[in-house]
């Protein structure tokens, strides 16, 4: 498969876990299309399991839950999650605007945190650190 950049997302990654036995891999983007291109590649591998696109753009104010509800439909749990795109903003530091550092730390960091907060199962961290 031809790959243009963030465009086709954890293909690689996902292969091989579908290959190990993985039953189910979501993929997700803000563009449907490089969600639907990855997913049919990823379909189209010998293996018993399967990939499920899920469009969404995790810079978005409720994407995140919106995200988590569309897995939800489809399994109980996430194993692993995989987080490797986001967004940058070329300018030198001296020209580079306040707004363009909150969109880039918005996607990168809080969406990121966001994600894996929402898929941590509580009962499998001890109860101290759950209360922290």
């Amino acid at each position: 498969m031809q790959k243009k950049g963030n465009e086709i997302v954890h293909v690689d990654q996902n292969e091989r876990l579908l290959q190990a036995g993985a039953s189910k891999v979501f993929i997700t983007s803000r563009k449907a299309a490089a969600c639907e291109e990855a997913c049919e590649a990823l379909n189209a591998l010998p293996c018993s399991g399967k990939a499920i696109s899920i469009p969404a753009d995790l810079a978005k104010a409720g994407e995140v839950e919106r995200l988590v509800a569309e897995v939800e439909k489809h399994t109980d749990h996430v194993n692993i999650l995989l987080a490797n795109a986001g967004a940058t903003w070329g300018e030198a530091f001296d020209k580079h605007p306040e707004s363009a550092f909150a969109k880039v730390m918005d996607l990168n960091v809080r969406a990121v945190f966001t994600s894996v907060q929402k898929y941590i199962n509580p009962k499998s961290l001890s109860q101290t650190e759950s209360q922290r």
